[in-house]
């Protein structure tokens, strides 16, 4: 094995000595987490739900859109316990209504 290991930037990765890494040395092991010690499962569960969202029902957002989508996604998330549609539409509404304008100018303009 002759090449060494290069970074995302694509530059050697040296050593301490400054020789370039042939080999890695790190052993992996696999341990079955708490649910009290790692809040992050949720969040691993939502990242996958909103990428399974993208994929599947949208399949793919531009760039140009993606951090509208994820507010909406947010949105809908911490909206999910209410039911009925009615609720949700007049909740939005109130907020769009506490809404300075020119912010939703500025929003709306960004991402038209």
């Amino acid at each position: 094995m002759n090449e060494c290991y290069k970074d995302i930037e694509g530059n050697k990765v040296l050593d301490k000595e400054g020789n370039p890494v042939k080999k890695y040395k790190y052993t992996l092991s696999q341990e079955k987490s708490d649910k009290v010690k790692n809040p992050m499962k949720w969040l691993h569960t939502l990242v996958s739900n909103l990428k399974n969202e993208i994929k599947g029902i949208y399949h793919g957002i531009p760039p140009k859109f993606l951090n509208m989508y994820i507010a909406e996604y947010t949105w809908r998330y911490n909206h999910r316990g209410i039911r009925s549609n009615k609720e949700k539409m007049k909740m939005l509404l109130s907020k769009a209504i506490e809404c300075n304008p020119d912010v939703l100018k500025n929003m709306l303009e960004k991402y038209s």
